[in-house]
């Protein structure tokens, strides 16, 4: 069965260049704005013709279904509330309605405090009741990769709990 993945918040193209490259088929890639579009166009659209749409509560809504779904946490300004509202209404409704057999959400490290922490707690409980197992990690990706990244990142990934990573 060929594995599928749809992408969010997608700043370059990166993330879907690299699960296509290993063997996914990717359906879509979501980025945050225009000059993302169009290098992911440049990037993905003449090699492989993958979608790809901005950013926007529109675009989640007709996002298709994939046994992977993968992403970054955006970083939006304003209001935390506003904030936390986007998030449950992107990652967490496309979990609830398609339950994809993994997830995997990068997010600054930051993002495990404050307020934002409701969120993961939500994620959790979320999973729970959706039958997923949750792996929560902080790593340097700049180790495990070697790209000149900075800082830390929390990975969160979901599994179906008949499934293993």
């Amino acid at each position: 069965m060929e594995k599928t993945v749809v992408v969010l918040n997608d700043e370059l193209g990166g993330m879907a260049y690299a699960y296509q490259s290993a063997g996914f088929k990717v359906l879509c890639d979501v980025v945050p704005n225009e000059e993302s579009i169009w290098i992911a166009e440049k990037n993905l659209q003449d090699k492989w013709n993958i979608q790809i749409c901005k950013l926007s509560e529109e675009a989640y809504m007709e996002l298709p279904e994939a046994s992977v779904l993968v992403g970054r946490l955006p970083l939006l300004r304003g209001s935390i509330t506003k904030y936390m509202d986007y998030v449950k209404k992107t990652y967490f409704e496309y979990i609830k309605k398609y339950l994809p057999e993994v997830f995997c959400i990068e997010a600054l490290e930051g993002y495990s405090v404050g307020r934002k922490l409701e969120a993961m707690e939500e994620l959790g409980e979320l999973c729970d009741n959706h039958g997923y197992k949750i792996y929560i990690q902080t790593l340097r990706t700049q180790d495990i990769t070697g790209l000149p990244v900075r800082g830390k990142r929390l990975y969160i990934v979901g599994c179906k709990k008949k499934d293993r990573i």
